[in-house]
């Protein structure tokens, strides 16, 4: 197959520069547990760049193809394993190799045609050996993936709002710290979900981070910016199907959930309980998550939907920090 039908079949896949879905994250927390890795990804390989779909152990969004092991891994059917990249004449000088990678294991993922889109990789500090069952799982963990990328999974607005993008604007809709929606991209999609659920319940619960200018203060923006990706993750995984996860101005998420109003305050306590689950890892030590959520169900589909933040702010300062009991519901 040549490289312009890869590139075709990936491109119509509308996966890249979309952003983050619990679904691949999901995948590659387990990559790193199975494997006793610090690092997984799901890497999809287009013209001039690897862009990670999801990743654990960085923050990095993309890389260039020509100096990454995926690109290495696309060109060939059997799995791509280096057991010490920095003794390895085909990898040494690699940015990754000088900035302390040892160990790469990919598997390539493939697009319905069969094309090589991507890879499921795990990478680790040290050298290493892979045993005989670590590649099974690497092998299952890509063929999972393979799988999700056959089905759809994003609600009608969203794919709606990829299609109408170019590149340049796609690549500018999603936030790069946490790989939400950006601002301006949840408000638009909030926008087309009032004017698509004139019959159905159309709620929005807004998550306040109430501890990141502290440790932005004390740990500089790359402290705050763990804490920031790890509270989208766990939103992210605490989402019903179909539902929108964005990331507001500083240290506001917006959920636009369609939960009806009798368990809307329930719902809403399950997020705030999923994103302050646990303390983060931050520079050596453990910070907690530190969280407030304001509910309101957005009834009025005249009502501006800066109108409709602003009475769900109103209900969020009301509410205890880091707590899930005594919710109030803004109406």
């Amino acid at each position: 197959m040549s490289e312009n039908q890869r590139l075709q079949a990936l491109h119509d896949l509308e996966l890249l520069d979309s952003p983050a879905e619990a679904r691949f994250d999901r995948l590659t927390r387990l990559g790193c547990r199975l494997l006793r890795s610090p690092f997984a990804m799901v890497s999809l390989i287009d013209e001039h760049r690897q862009w990670f779909k999801a990743a654990q152990g960085h923050l990095y969004a993309q890389s260039p193809r020509g100096t990454s092991f995926c690109n290495q891994t696309i060109q060939r059917e059997e799995p791509l394993i280096v057991p010490d990249a920095s003794a390895d004449s085909r990898f040494f000088e690699l940015p990754a190799v000088q900035q302390g990678i040892r160990f790469y294991a990919g598997i390539p993922i493939h697009a319905p045609d069969g094309s090589a889109i991507g890879t499921f990789c795990v990478l680790d500090n040290r050298p290493r050996q892979l045993e005989p069952e670590d590649l099974e799982a690497l092998k299952d963990l890509a063929a999972c993936v393979e799988s999700e990328i056959q089905r759809v999974a994003m609600c009608k607005s969203e794919r709606e709002l990829l299609a109408e993008m170019d590149l340049v604007r796609r690549q500018a809709s999603t936030d790069e710290v946490t790989r939400c929606w950006n601002h301006s991209s949840i408000l638009q999609l909030l926008e087309r979900e009032r004017a698509a659920s004139k019959t159905t319940t159309l709620s929005l619960c807004l998550v306040v981070l109430q501890n990141l200018a502290a440790l932005n203060q004390k740990g500089g923006a790359e402290a705050g910016d763990l804490v920031l990706r790890e509270a989208a993750d766990r939103l992210r995984g605490a989402l019903r199907p179909g539902e929108l996860l964005g990331r507001l101005r500083g240290p506001r998420f917006l959920v636009v959930s369609r939960t009806p109003l009798a368990r809307l305050e329930a719902y809403g306590a399950s997020l705030l309980q999923a994103v302050t689950t646990g303390p983060v890892a931050v520079q050596g030590s453990f910070v907690p998550v530190i969280a407030t959520i304001g509910i309101v169900p957005a009834r009025n589909l005249n009502e501006p939907v800066e109108s409709a933040l602003a009475r769900a702010e109103k209900t969020e300062r009301s509410l205890p920090d880091h707590q899930v009991s005594g919710l109030a519901l803004g109406v």
